[in-house]
């Protein structure tokens, strides 16, 4: 017979920034936080089809939907979208987390724990 029992996820605390824009700079940064300075991955910004978009394009405001990130075969692995959440675990992995999900998960505790902050990537 199966004896069913209750868990609690054990506290953990992880890394994460909200994307709030496609523009450049938050593309770079989520890269240098993926990749962790390999170049095993690459990082696009893409249109709802999932083309890849320049930033010098005319319409790239218009038409910027959404941050794939792809292994070398061409693979998508993951997708960002504005509002998102980028999310380091423990384990050094990366991944996006909705904001509806992330705030019924996750709670600030920056200003709690000084020391967490110096190993945290800022920008």
């Amino acid at each position: 017979m199966v004896k069913v029992k209750t868990f609690r996820k054990k506290p953990l605390e992880i890394w994460a920034f909200q994307v709030n824009s496609l523009d450049q700079e938050t593309v770079e940064q989520i890269e240098e936080w993926v990749d962790n300075g390999d170049d095993d991955v690459g990082v696009m910004v893409c249109n709802t089809y999932g083309d890849s978009l320049d930033y010098d394009d005319d319409d790239f405001d218009e038409f910027a939907d959404h941050i794939e990130i792809v292994s070398e075969d061409g693979d998508v692995i993951l997708k960002f979208f504005v509002g998102d959440y980028v999310v380091k675990g423990i384990d050094g992995s990366v991944y996006p987390v909705k904001e509806s999900t992330f705030k019924k998960t996750y709670e600030d505790v920056s200003e709690c724990n000084s020391d967490i902050l110096s190993k945290a990537i800022t920008w």
